[in-house]
């Protein structure tokens, strides 16, 4: 006996929340062919198609969301994401506002439009729009992040380093702020807190080897290797001797 249309539209969500997005694609493609003016299940398959990487088949279902359901700020704020992959920046920007304007709460929209504004050098219309993202939804770490970086690049690091701190009371274990943070506070000469900055970004090199602690490593190799800049590699190269003392003697 088949499954019900809700069951099998929670098993291609529970699928695609796992990872399994080629597996939630099939069941969406075949609710698809059953109901195909359901604008959720054309959203959903768009969004999954996107995360295997089809961005032109995923605008196209997500297209037809909208086309069912023109009020859908979710499907808008797909689009957008899905725009911006395949470079229709501008096209993207289109779909964000109409997203926020159908959703004024839509912190994720704001967010990406700051970014989008930033990257085009348009500094002045990010600022407006992060601290209207911060208005929003003033516990959304992310956004305080995304407003630090632009200070920063601005070279206002006062500001910058009050929005990373407020990026990392909401959210403790936010590596990347962590990690500009302290990049600020070595810019500034306050090396203890920079250096204490600089170890978080550890927490998402993406490396499967361990991180050497300072511990006996026996008869194991240390790996060393360049992760900076060349000055840096050059400027750190004199603490190699040092390293090989602690290791092996």
């Amino acid at each position: 006996m088949q499954n019900r249309p809700e069951q099998q539209l929670q098993q291609a969500l529970d699928y695609q929340q796992s990872g399994e997005v080629e597996a939630a694609v099939k069941i969406y493609q075949s609710l698809i062919n059953e109901y195909p003016e359901n604008a959720s299940i054309q959203n959903y398959c768009g969004v999954a198609l996107f995360q295997s990487g089809k961005n032109e088949l995923a605008i196209h279902h997500i297209k037809k969301a909208i086309t069912i359901a023109p009020n859908y700020s979710e499907a808008h704020f797909n689009l957008a994401v899905a725009l911006e992959s395949v470079d229709q920046v501008q096209s993207a920007i289109l779909s964000y506002l109409t997203a926020l304007k159908l959703n004024p709460k839509l912190v994720q929209a704001y967010n990406n439009l700051g970014i989008i504004h930033y990257q085009q050098g348009e500094f002045n219309k990010s600022i407006e729009i992060y601290r209207q993202a911060t208005k929003v939804a003033p516990d959304y770490a992310f956004t305080y992040n995304n407003f630090g970086n632009l200070m920063r690049v601005l070279g206002n690091f006062d500001m910058a380093i009050d929005l990373y701190q407020k990026a990392i009371n909401i959210q403790p274990d936010y590596a990347d702020c962590h990690y500009s943070l302290g990049t600020i506070h070595l810019l500034l000469g306050d090396l203890r807190q920079g250096w204490i900055g600089h170890e978080w970004r550890n927490h998402h090199r993406g490396f499967r080897q361990p991180l050497w602690k300072g511990e006996n490593i026996g008869d194991k190799r240390l790996l060393v290797y360049s992760e900076q800049g060349i000055g840096d590699t050059i400027h750190f190269f004199r603490f190699i001797p040092i390293l090989l003392k602690k290791v092996f003697d």
